[in-house]
Parts: C-alpha cells; structure tokens; sequence
C-alpha cells in the first residue's frame, strides 16, 4: 500500500500531485477535489461515472476561474459523432479533451482509448451495483460492467479506480490486484456527527417529526440544530412522492433528483426536478442517483438520510451511500455543516449467511451445467441447441448471471455477478444482522434523538375510532396536524372509496394503491394504439408524445421506451419499425 499525505483540505490545492496515480486508490473522504484535479489539469481525459445526475452536476460547472474549457457529458442519447465533434474542437483550441460518460454509455468512448493519457473509474464502489445492466442491442452478449472490466484492463497502464470507500479486491477481477494501491490521509478533515432516529416507521417519522412541523410551525428542534431547511436522501421515488402527497408540500417547495426514466417522470409528474444545485428549496429529495460525487450548496439546510432496511430498494448502505449522502453539502458557512439525522429502523435478515452463500453456490453449479450442456450441443451441430438456449434464456436467473463469447458462441459464467451478490451478503449485509448497531459505524459519538411520547394518539386505531364516532357527532373535530397524519389519510381514503373500515391498515393501503395506476394504463393505451404491424418511424415518434402531453408528462420519447418500459419488441430498418 502507497500512502500519499496531504496538508490541504483539496488536493488541488497541494503539490503533493499533479496528476490522478495509476492505480486503485482510496480516496478515504469524499469531496476532496481529485475528480476536479483530472477535469482541469492538462491531460486528456476520460471518466466514467455511474449516473447521468453526476455527469450533468459535473458539466455544469465549467467552465470556471480553474478550468476555461468545456467537459463533454456523454449518456444516453449522445453519440459518438458528438464526442469526436468535441474532441476535434478542442484539439483546434490547443485544449486538453476531458469527457464525462456514465458507465453504460462507456463503450461510446471507444475511438478515444488510445489517445487519452488517463482513463478514471470514479466512483468505483459502485461497480458491482451495475454488474448485471446489458449495456444495449449492439452489446446484449455482455454487460456494462465487464465490457468497462475488459477496456480497463487492456489499458491498466493508464487506468485509475477511485472511492471514498473501495471494494474489497477480492470481489474485483483478479488483474486488479496487481496494480498499485494508494491510500490518501488527510490532515485537515472535518468530523460529522450523525443525529440518530430509530424508529419502527423511518418514512412516517420523517413526516411527523420533521416534515410536518417545519410546516406548521417555520422550524423544528432536532438534536441541538433548529431545522428549517432539508436535503433527504430517500432510495425510493415511490416513497418520496407519498411523503410530498400526504404532507400537501406547496410543489415550488420540492424538488426531487431521480434516474431520468419514464417510470419516474411518471411517478414525479408535477414536481420540479433539481435545476441548480446552488439554489435548492425548501425540501430537496434525492435517490441513489444522487449519492455519487454531486456538489449541493446551501447555507441552511441539514441533510437527512432515511434508511428503511427492511426493503433492499430503500435501504441506504452504510458502506458507501451513507458516507457519499452525508458529505454532499459543500457550504461551510452553513451551520449544519457537520451535522446529519439518520432516519433509520431494524431488520434480521430471514437466512443465515452460510444460507444465502449456499443459495450462490447451488445457482452458480447450475448454470455451470447449463452452460456445458448448451456447450456440447453447438460442439455438436445439435439442432437442439437452438430451442435449449432459447428455454434457458427465458429464466431471469441465466440471463443475468451468464455471457455469450461471441468468438465461441458458448455461455460463460459471469463472476462479476456472482461477486456482487457476495459483496453484499459478506460484508453489507454484515451492518444489519444484528439488529445493525449505527453507533459502532461512526468514530466519534453521535446523539441519539428517543421518538416522541404523543405519537400514540395519532395511531391507525385511535384516529380509526375519532374518525367512526365523528360521523355521528359532528362536535367531534380532527386538527390539522391530525388531517397531515399518515394514518388519517389512509383512513379517511379507504372510506371514501370502499364507504367502510378496516381494523389493517396495510390492508387499507394495498386496497388504496388498486386505484390510479397511470403508468398501466399509459402502458395499455401503447398497447392499444400500436397493435402487431409496421409503422412509420415518426408517426410512433408523433403519437406517444401525445400521449405524454396528454398524461402531462414532460418526456419527449425515445425508442427505448417501447422496448424497456412497455415490454414491445420491435426491429427497426430503412425508419420503419415492425412491432411483433
């Protein structure tokens, strides 16, 4: 291990380094300033990164007083015409290129490989997450993270790997190990201290204890910091439009940063997405999408993370999302600079480690036979290699965790698949087995917020009972932060559309959710109005749009909408598209 020291709160700040080390390094904090070190010194550069949302925060601050040139962001919808238009200006510039792609449009940069004098994997703890994505059609016999695996190696000599909070290298390919390990060790650094919620119910808490009385009352007292002002790192677009919803926030109040897929324009169809990161309002919600390397500016909001780990899709990760949430506020003026609440719950997993690891096992000896099996028949010019490989293909379990060799024609297992799930249960997973003590994961003592005594009255029962007797007694009034409660709107929504009760209220909610479904429906209604047949390009351009426009969705729409979100397959040639 290589240890680099730095006196300086910003690597570009010292001159310890010019220039990112080939290797794999750990970083040790987030938001030290290494991405921006290789965006503005003089190298040509390539970095990927995992998602769209980092690449337009990173763009969009350049140029500057450092760096007079322009990043190009490359992510889906950018061609490689794009970049080499870029490229090619920038060499008449007598400028340095540096280009952003998110991991799955990696492959795009391929005419640019040899040129670049570094080519940097940032945020490389999130390269097992990404393992099973296909990269598209004219890649579907590999996956995003291989294919990036496979470039990285063929130029190792240039190729740096950069986290706060590394992967083990034992659940990385094995050429990784052999390359140069650093270990950055800052003098000047700043502790954060985590203000703890436990609770049953993370997301109500939220509501209930933050969310609702910053409303009613401007502000709320939260550990020793007075609250008026909140950035929430939620996993789960889901949740964060109920809590907007059931909270009635005033939409200029919001603005929320997700994956841009038409599933999620669809669930936040009326509210704002982030536009700047310098002038947030009054409640900022971020997904996963925004845990990487995005810079948010605020001189009064406290950033709070909710952690529901009883759903893998809403649980933060103490390994590395909690640390990247935790540190994405940038303004020190801010008083709650060193400070963050932790919204979280406790959960046993159901199957022991040796378990989960002897399901791997089990599934990975399969697929192996599998694989042979398909193998012997093409060895063989068996017909039935056709109809075998189409059978194994319909299971979810051998797409995602096999490769198609295209010199070979045969299936190989995919190891960094199997890797990823490992990760997860060996050391993840190791933060919530028992009952996942926080206190333990934090070097320096946090303060630890107890849930308060009066939420009882605001029960699913008690305000059942007030809301039974107050049809039949109308002196019997609910207040206003009653009406806000969760409970209270499940309540009186169930009786609005079932003109009845029930004592369950996840009965209740199940029943609630059977109504408004505009994503089926949009589905159905493409369904509906492009039957099996051939289409001209732009009237299927033309017609969805309307329908977008109709649903208010603000979405212009791409192609990969019919074959990712409505399930559609279709061949495209000469701009006509054959739906089958």
């Amino acid at each position: 291990m290589n240890y680099i020291y730095f006196n300086t709160e910003y690597v570009g700040q010292s001159d310890t380094i010019k220039t990112i080390p080939n290797g794999y390094i750990d970083k040790t904090i987030c938001g030290c300033g290494l991405t921006s070190l290789a965006l503005e010194n003089n190298q040509n550069t390539i970095i990927a990164v995992p998602t769209k949302a980092l690449v337009y925060n990173k763009v969009n601050q350049y140029p500057n007083k450092r760096f007079n040139g322009l990043i190009c962001g490359v992510y889906g919808g950018i061609k490689k015409e794009d970049i080499t238009k870029y490229v090619e200006t920038q060499n008449k510039l007598n400028m340095p290129y540096k280009i952003m792609v998110t991991y799955d449009s990696f492959y795009k940069c391929s005419d640019f490989f040899n040129n670049a004098d570094k080519i940097i994997i940032d945020e490389s703890d999130q390269l097992l997450k990404y393992t099973k994505l296909k990269i598209d059609n004219k890649y579907n016999d590999t996956d995003v993270i291989t294919y990036l695996y496979n470039i990285c190696e063929q130029y190792k000599n240039k190729v740096s790997f950069i986290s706060a909070t590394p992967i083990p290298l034992i659940y990385m390919p094995k050429w990784i190990a052999d390359l140069p390990q650093y270990k950055f060790i800052f003098d000047n650094t700043t502790k954060v201290v985590p203000i703890l919620l436990k609770r049953t119910y993370p997301f109500k808490a939220l509501k209930e204890e933050i969310i609702l009385p910053i409303e009613l009352n401007g502000s709320v007292i939260i550990g020793d910091r007075k609250i008026t002002k909140c950035i929430i790192f939620i996993n789960s677009v889901e949740n964060i439009t109920k809590i907007i919803k059931e909270s009635k926030l005033n939409k200029n109040d919001v603005a929320i940063l997700c994956g841009d897929t038409l599933r999620n324009d669809i669930k936040i169809k009326g509210y704002n997405r982030i536009d700047n990161v310098n002038r947030l309002p009054k409640y900022t919600f971020i997904t996963s999408s925004g845990f990487e390397g995005i810079d948010l500016v605020d001189k009064e909001a406290i950033n709070i993370v909710v952690s529901n780990t009883s759903k893998n899709c809403q649980m933060i990760n103490l390994l590395t999302d909690l640390k990247q949430a935790t540190s994405r506020q940038r303004d020190k003026s801010n008083p709650n600079y060193n400070r963050y609440i932790y919204i979280y719950n406790q959960n046993n997993f159901s199957k022991s480690e040796k378990e989960l690891l002897t399901i791997i096992d089990d599934t990975k000896k399969q697929l192996k036979d599998n694989c042979s099996l398909l193998a012997e028949l093409i060895q063989n010019n068996d017909n039935r290699y056709i109809s075998t490989s189409i059978r194994f293909n319909e299971s979810a379990t051998f797409t995602t965790y096999t490769l198609l060799n295209k010199e070979t024609k045969c299936y190989e297992i995919n190891e960094n698949a199997f890797n990823a799930d490992k990760y997860f249960i060996l050391e993840t997973r190791k933060q919530f087995t028992k009952g996942f003590d926080v206190i333990s994961s934090f070097e320096i003592q946090p303060i630890k917020v107890a849930a308060p005594k009066n939420i009882s009255p605001y029960s699913y029962n008690s305000l059942l009972t007030k809301y039974k007797d107050s049809l039949y007694n109308k002196d019997i009034e609910f207040s206003e932060y009653e009406k806000q409660t969760e409970n209270y709107k499940i309540i009186h929504l169930y009786y609005v559309k079932y003109n009845s009760f029930t004592n369950n209220s996840t009965y209740a909610k199940n029943m609630i959710k059977l109504y408004n479904d505009d994503f089926n429906r949009i589905k159905y209604e493409v369904r509906e109005m492009l039957p099996n047949g051939v289409y001209n390009k732009k009237d299927v351009k033309d017609a969805v749009n309307n329908l977008y426009k109709q649903y208010g969705i603000k979405r212009k729409f791409n192609f990969n909408d019919l074959k990712n979100e409505f399930n559609i397959t279709y061949t495209e040639t000469q701009r006509r598209i054959t739906i089958l």
